[in-house]
């Protein structure tokens, strides 16, 4: 949860950072952020390979933790070159962190356990908690006490979440599933070197965002192929299952284009063309991104209970019935921002409302997608592949962001913004991405036939061939 607030506070005002404060241009700026957010969730590919070889995922999680907090604190010192070194060393953070505790929560479960989806659905539901209070903090902190405040506020947030970690020792209780041959120093040390050369190069890359996106496009393509080709060292029905997840995990990433705008287009949005005063107060354009993890928490414990009792009377409508409902949901919220638009006429701003269901609808298919994308990980994946996978289950939000942030491009105005120009841009985007989101969910439905047996559990996913 408070690892989750560290970056959620940097999400939640970055790209008006990049556009208010150091005068960069928009189109610039959706670059730079769509980059930096793709890195952020390609980093877990190499993390989870890190901590399946070398470190381990208790010392993958600590070393994630301690780049993450000199990340945010480096983000406080003014200039550029502190905005390019703090960007990157919270993407080897990242990539350190986040998926190893994902990967220790599946193995709390047992692989037949009903309960394993409604753990990650509270795991889900608590990070995004995080996520809540991030976007309800961060303008109130930024106008009261400046930018440097903020991101100090976002480094203290993920050390508090490092050393509850410390404190209740989680790798304890998951010890059987890490390193069998233990965390050695040479490897300890292998590893920071090897940090040390992705925080240059890291850095490196994101001063030109064009250079990254076709990186990022190579080497997640280099990766998928590798894990495709680990997957098929075993039987017959674990190589389904390694194709099956990747297949519907790239299709996640269409989901996660359109989810990623909260914090790109719709932001500006929210800035540009919306009636912000509500309740006699000036709301700041990044509050209205609470809005999603507060339904996520919201309705993250209640689908929490439902699964299982849908599974006891086998009406669970398994992970394509979830990708597929998430699909409706997520399209539909597009066309929310074109009636709000509509419906406002000739006014520039339209009504909050709008915006507001945009969010909620999002909110409810991010938290039936993603636990059902996890569990699917956890229970079809051998063990020796799982902080792997889960890297490629990042990945599919690395291509979201690239997807999102080509995507808000298509919403900036040559020359000077007014309210009464961009709002025709955002209407036309948004219609054709519930349009475009909608034909794919027919896609995936038409699919099911063949995908189905491909994720059946696997008799022993621990046989080669």
């Amino acid at each position: 949860m408070w690892e989750r607030f560290g970056y959620y506070v940097l999400r939640a005002a970055l790209i008006l950072y990049l556009t208010q404060k150091l005068r960069m241009t928009e189109e610039f700026s959706y670059a730079l952020f769509g980059a930096f957010a793709s890195f952020l969730y390609l980093s877990p590919l190499a993390g989870g390979l890190l901590a399946d070889r070398c470190l381990g995922r208790k010392w993958s999680v600590i070393f994630g933790g301690l780049f993450l907090c000199a990340g945010y604190l480096t983000l406080a010192c003014p200039g550029k070159t502190a905005l390019y070194a703090g960007l990157a060393a919270v993407i080897v953070g990242n990539g350190l962190f986040k998926p190893n505790m994902a990967g220790m929560l599946g193995y709390l479960y047992a692989p037949t356990d009903a309960r394993r989806e409604g753990g990650f659905t509270l795991f889900y539901s608590g990070t995004n908690l995080g996520a809540m209070l991030a976007a309800l903090v961060a303008g109130a902190v930024i106008a009261r006490l400046g930018w440097p405040a903020l991101f100090v506020t976002a480094a203290l947030g993920c050390a508090l979440g490092l050393l509850i970690f410390l404190f209740f020792r989680p790798w304890e209780q998951t010890r059987q599933y890490d390193l069998k041959h233990g965390v050695s120093v040479r490897g300890v040390l292998l590893s920071l070197a090897a940090l040390l050369c992705c925080l240059g190069g890291f850095y490196g890359l994101l001063l030109t965002p064009q250079l990254g996106d076709t990186l990022i496009l190579v080497l997640g393509g280099a990766f998928i192929f590798h894990t495709l080709r680990q997957g098929f060292r075993y039987q017959r029905q674990v190589r389904n299952n390694v194709v099956a997840c990747h297949l519907l995990i790239l299709y996640v990433s269409l989901l996660w284009a359109l989810g990623q705008q909260a914090a790109m287009s719709l932001t500006i949005f929210a800035e540009m063309n919306v009636d912000r005063q509500m309740f006699g107060h000036l709301f700041a354009p990044e509050t209205f991104q609470a809005i999603d993890p507060l339904v996520i928490i919201l309705f993250g414990p209640l689908l929490c209970r439902l699964w299982p009792r849908l599974q006891a009377h086998k009406r669970n409508p398994g992970v394509i019935g979830k990708f597929f409902l998430g699909t409706c949901l997520m399209g539909g919220s597009c066309f929310l921002i074109p009636l709000g638009i509509r419906q406002a006429g000739l006014d520039p701003l339209s009504a909050p409302v709008w915006l507001i269901t945009t969010y909620v609808l999002q909110g409810l298919a991010e938290i039936i997608v993603a636990p059902a994308g996890l569990t699917m990980i956890s229970k079809l994946i051998p063990k020796e592949m799982t902080s792997a996978m889960y890297g490629v289950w990042l990945y599919s939000l690395a291509l979201g962001n690239l997807m999102a942030s080509r995507l808000s491009e298509l919403t900036t105005v040559p020359g000077k913004e007014t309210a009464a120009n961009t709002k025709a841009l955002f209407a036309a985007l948004f219609s054709d991405m519930g349009i475009g989101l909608l034909a794919v969910g027919a896609i995936l439905l038409a699919s099911s036939r063949v995908l189905l047996p491909m994720l059946q559990p696997a008799p022993d996913d621990g046989s080669t061939e």
